[in-house]
């Protein structure tokens, strides 16, 4: 089970960070993304990444595949895993109006 934590501090400034609760490793190593960096797709074309990125990664066909990075616009992600604690919950049917 993986654990984040995120905080700001008195002067306003973002802390996140999390811990990777994995027994095994999986090729993972830090990586910056720089902006503008060709970002390839499976369909469409290529375009330039607005926002350079950190984080911890692996690389798959000279692409890096983030578990968890933020970027220069202040966004932090972070892939989670809580298995066998965590779901996905039902969809609920609501009434829409007519």
């Amino acid at each position: 089970m993986c654990t984040a934590v995120r905080f700001v501090d008195k002067d306003g400034n973002l802390f996140w960070g999390r811990n990777l609760d994995w027994n095994e490793g999986y090729g993972q190593f830090p990586v910056i993304m720089p902006k503008g960096f060709k970002v390839t797709q499976a369909f469409g074309e290529p375009y330039e990444s607005k926002h350079a990125a950190v984080g911890m990664s692996i690389e798959y066909e000279g692409y890096p595949l983030f578990f968890n990075c933020g970027n220069d616009a202040g966004l932090a992600v972070g892939g989670l895993n809580f298995p066998g604690y965590a779901q996905f919950e039902k969809a609920l049917l609501m009434a829409r109006p007519m």
